[in-house]
């Protein structure tokens, strides 16, 4: 009998165990749990949500002062051109943007040392651009420098931006604003038409006349027209390489006509300069006084359009 009552205690404790680790096996209720001090909460799998917070950096406009009691930085205009210098070429499609901003030392006594590395410009495709090396051309160029404590400077750099982009931000990248850069934006920049334009004159012509002071060989002298001085302005905003056409007209005549003749210039005439040219004829013979019509045509080399004509007159004998 004792070993009957025996059995049935151990049964009802294997019973009770049996209940007790059931219970602990429940699904998470999603309570606050603290580990090590730190709380925790222990969410279902519908309870969970997803935030992305999108951080927004602010972006100034041209003429606004920005200062972070280290420097002072402004960025005054920008614009854009087809032309830098004879010794710079923009790739196709491209033109150049040139932008005019200073920047003030407010607290570096050692001096602030600016790198045109620290801006660039992006368009509104979200392209950035470097400077480019066709900046040293510029009048204003802003090289690298030290700007002393207190002391302003200011200059230009250019930028080569695609023609079909018109709205660019203008970005200092300088690490003295810590981990953020500065912005600018420079708004809707509409390209300048492509103008090719000229303003021709002719100076003077070198002519002789030799006379004979006698009959000879049915003559009484000779003669010879070597060369014709230009005056050649680019009205235009484009560089120009300029190419003649060239007619000497007597008594309704033609006695010469040439056409594509090459001037003594070696490189463009800049948009907005007027330099000298000459075409040198070599000797164009003239076998009886009187009066002779120069005519020079002038067009961009490489093309057929005329863009301007000038005429002169001289009197030979």
């Amino acid at each position: 009998m004792e070993t009957v009552i025996k059995r049935l205690l151990v049964l009802i404790l294997i019973l009770i165990c049996i209940v007790f680790i059931s219970g602990c096996t429940e699904e998470p209720t999603g309570e606050v749990t603290k580990i090590d001090e730190v709380t925790t909460a222990l969410p279902t799998t519908a309870s969970i949500q997803t935030t992305i917070v999108q951080p927004t950096a602010k972006t100034y406009k041209i003429g606004d002062v920005l200062s972070n009691d280290k420097i002072e930085f402004i960025v005054h205009s920008a614009r854009k051109t087809y032309y830098i210098s004879d010794f710079a070429e923009l790739k196709t499609g491209f033109m150049y943007l040139i932008v005019d901003f200073s920047i003030k030392n407010l607290n570096y006594e050692d001096g602030y040392n600016f790198n045109p590395n620290d801006v660039e410009v992006e368009d509104n495709n979200h392209y950035t651009y470097t400077y480019s090396w066709d900046s040293s051309s510029l009048s204003k160029y802003f090289d690298m420098t030290i700007i002393e404590l207190s002391r302003t400077k200011r200059g230009e750099l250019a930028f080569e931006v695609p023609k079909d982009a018109d709205e660019f931000t203008f970005i200092l990248k300088s690490s003295i604003w810590g981990k953020s850069l500065v912005y600018v934006n420079l708004g809707n920049i509409p390209n300048p038409p492509e103008t090719k334009s000229v303003n021709l004159e002719i100076d003077s012509v070198n002519y002789n006349w030799y006379d004979y002071g006698m009959v000879i060989e049915g003559k009484t002298g000779t003669g010879a027209i070597y060369s014709v001085s230009l005056a050649v302005e680019n009205a235009g905003n484009l560089p120009l390489i300029p190419l003649y056409d060239m007619k000497i007209t007597h008594d309704g005549s033609t006695i010469f006509s040439k056409s594509d003749q090459s001037g003594l210039l070696f490189s463009s005439i800049p948009p907005g300069n007027k330099e000298s040219d000459t075409i040198s004829l070599l000797m164009v013979n003239i076998d009886e006084p009187g009066t002779y019509d120069i005519e020079v045509k002038v067009k961009e080399k490489g093309e057929t359009t005329v863009l301007d004509m000038a005429t002169k007159e001289i009197n030979v004998g």
